[in-house]
């Protein structure tokens, strides 16, 4: 006996689908049309009941299939109604067009074509042959115009499903066609970090292959693919999410505030929504696991073992992202709590301990993050040399033989590390 189906109530609106009264998914994050290309009649609230048919939850996609497009009675269900795991993405399955056409005022239907059904055809015969009987339409005449061109992939742009090329033949003069090339891993916020995908690709212009096909009734057929798109898949997308995060991190953007200390939130709230594209956003422990499988990371063992065997479970890791991109730990010791920074690619770390009694963590925080200041705008050769806070105890333990691929200096600054760690 298989699973009972799951059903979700959708209110359509010109400005998206609302799964309930406050979450909204925009047109632009559904496979349909771009948004200027229809309008949906108003005069009277519209309802769907959709099956659910699948959750991408590293995609935040959800995929329906609409089984009743008048489900005004369902109201009630509809305020009431929650999702378990919230979604930014919605994939609809072939819908019924002439369910669907009714509801607009406004719309193109060759545009719609991509998510339509396929209409049914009907054939009738007599088995005898004397009296054989044809009832279906004669044959349509159809114009086949094959295409093969290049398109830089700055210019394309990314859909839900899809990614949409402009191009225009010389047989159809006077239009300038959208050709969609079909791959299911696409998502509309890829459209801001197009640069990331051309160099993941290694190249900046895809090869499209497909036809078009003219019937007497000028109805345009499209049919596009490219082996470049087709190469984007989840293994694909964490490329291009690793390669966001490497020019994140070994370019960050330049803050305003003056703020030396930022957890990823904070500091992902820097970029624009649209700069950021959602494929770099991540927890502060998946962030550094990602980043140290980049090779350009020198310190990489040492901060493996800050983030894995030191720093305190119930505490989030801070950044700093000057003078260098680097990490604060946090290590609670037996009688003081101890701050570690760690820059990327550094030949030193920075150890500042506070006893543990007295003041909480986050005015701690606020200590240290007033000696980086200091550091920023000094530089480290003044800060050691000269400055000193006498609520902090102070340590530093150098990179030993770090430039050097025969001799690990890893156990000695260990052990270093640990001494001060009381």
């Amino acid at each position: 006996m298989g699973k009972p189906e799951k059903h979700i109530i959708l209110r359509i609106t010109n400005e998206g689908v609302f799964y309930n009264k406050e979450a909204c998914i925009p047109w632009a994050h559904t496979n349909f049309p771009p948004k200027n290309t229809f309008n949906f009649n108003e005069r009277s609230e519209i309802f769907w009941k959709a099956r659910l048919l699948s959750f991408d939850a590293g995609r935040s996609l959800l995929k329906v299939a609409i089984v009743d497009y008048d489900t005004e009675g369902q109201r009630a269900a509809f305020a009431r109604q929650k999702a378990k795991f919230p979604f930014r993405n919605l994939l609809f399955s072939p819908l019924q067009w002439e369910t669907l056409e009714p509801l607009m005022n406004i719309y193109n239907k060759q545009l719609f074509q991509p998510i339509l059904e396929s209409p049914k055809t009907w054939r009738m015969t007599r088995s005898s042959d004397e009296d054989w009987v044809d009832f279906s339409e004669p044959e349509e005449q159809k114009t086949r115009i094959d295409l093969h061109f290049e398109y830089p992939l700055n210019k394309a742009v990314f859909k839900m499903g899809s990614v949409e090329v402009e191009h225009q033949v010389k047989e159809l003069p006077e239009q300038t066609l959208t050709l969609p090339i079909e791959n299911p891993n696409i998502l509309p916020e890829f459209d801001h970090v197009k640069p990331f995908f051309a160099k993941a690709l290694g190249k900046k212009k895809i090869e499209v292959h497909g036809y078009l096909e003219i019937d007497e009734a000028d109805h345009i057929e499209i049919r596009c693919q490219s082996k470049e798109i087709s190469q984007i898949n989840d293994k694909f997308i964490a490329t291009v999410r690793k390669l966001r995060l490497e020019d994140a991190i070994f370019k960050p953007k330049k803050i305003t505030v003056e703020k030396s200390l930022f957890t990823p939130e904070e500091y992902f709230e820097g970029f624009d929504e649209a700069e950021l594209g959602n494929t770099i956003r991540q927890s502060d422990k998946d962030l550094l696991t990602e980043l140290l499988e980049s090779e350009k990371i020198r310190n990489r063992k040492q901060l493996l073992y800050l983030s894995g065997q030191l720093q305190s479970q119930g505490t989030g890791l801070r950044f700093t992202l000057s003078p260098k991109f680097g990490f604060l730990f946090h290590v609670e010791g037996e009688t003081m709590d101890h701050f570690i920074w760690e820059l990327l690619n550094s030949h030193a770390t920075y150890i500042w301990s506070i006893d543990r009694p007295g003041t909480s963590l986050q005015h701690k925080f606020r200590l240290i993050e007033r000696e980086i200041n200091f550091i920023r705008e000094n530089g480290r050769r003044v800060y050691l040399d000269h400055a000193r806070n006498e609520d902090l105890l102070f340590s530093k333990v150098n990179h030993e033989n770090s430039e050097s691929g025969l001799v690990d200096g890893f156990p000695k600054w260990r052990v270093r590390v640990g001494e001060v760690l009381v």
